[in-house]
């Protein structure tokens, strides 16, 4: 287990720099301060993060490499602008940020607290890789560009996406049962389904789509079950209603 806590961060602004390789099966701590990774864990414990403490994976120039975590403080994704593969598991109530670039998930991202995953203006947010089995749990402040690669098992999303940002959907299928006020446009790829909702009272986007595969909305389970469409809705692809519900288009 390595601790790095006062002894190498004595405050909340020291910043540390590794850039070496950690092997083994113990965990890394990072108690306090910022620990700037563009090396590699690649040690086979769970790795954590202190309330206060941050811990940025890459920079502009090196990407950086971690394993699982348990983040109670802030995590921090920046790299070089090569697509950067995060296949370990995240979870605890911290922060999430991805700050600049693409990071690929092809593991898991559950944040259980208040803190919001963000994806900044810069980043883009891929949520698996097409043939990767994913986990994704988490409420997003999307302000760059989440894009689903999903594999053949559906995935249900019943967080919700905020923010100016975009979301594509490039592979696979994705029920959202939150309530989605994202304003940037959802684009559906031909082969891809996004569905609204799955026969109950919720789950919905704010915005345009570009829908070239299948979007379904799925409402009920009474006829009192309404919905509003405000968006406008464009593409070569399929539109389905499902349910008992009635929406009501006024893009």
């Amino acid at each position: 287990w390595r601790d790095w806590s006062s002894d190498v961060c004595s405050s909340d602004l020291d910043t540390v720099t590794f850039a070496g390789t950690l092997t083994g099966t113990g965990g890394v701590n990072v108690a306090s301060g910022i620990l700037m990774l563009t090396g590699a864990f690649s040690n086979g414990g769970t790795n954590s993060i202190s309330s206060g403490a941050v811990l940025q994976v890459g920079d502009a120039t090196t990407n950086g490499t971690l394993g699982s975590v348990t983040n109670s403080g802030t995590l921090k994704f920046r790299n070089n602008g090569t697509a950067q593969a995060y296949a370990g598991s995240i979870g605890g109530a911290g922060a999430v940020i991805f700050d600049a670039g693409t990071v690929v998930l092809t593991g898991s991202l559950s944040s259980n607290g208040a803190a919001t995953t963000t994806v900044s203006s810069l980043a883009t947010l891929q949520v698996g890789n097409g043939t990767a089995s994913t986990s994704f749990a988490s409420n997003v402040a999307d302000n760059g560009t989440v894009d689903f690669w999903l594999n053949s098992t559906p995935l249900t999303y019943a967080g919700t996406l905020s923010g100016s940002g975009s979301v594509k959907l490039t592979s696979g299928s994705i029920v959202f049962t939150g309530g989605n006020s994202y304003a940037g446009v959802t684009t559906i790829a031909s082969g891809a389904t996004l569905q609204l909702g799955n026969n109950g009272t919720t789950g919905s986007i704010a915005g345009n789509v570009a829908n070239d595969g299948s979007l379904i909305i799925n409402r009920g389970p009474l006829v009192t079950s309404t919905a509003s469409f405000n968006g406008n809705i464009s593409g070569a692809g399929s539109l389905t209603l499902n349910g008992t519900g009635i929406v009501t288009f006024t893009g």
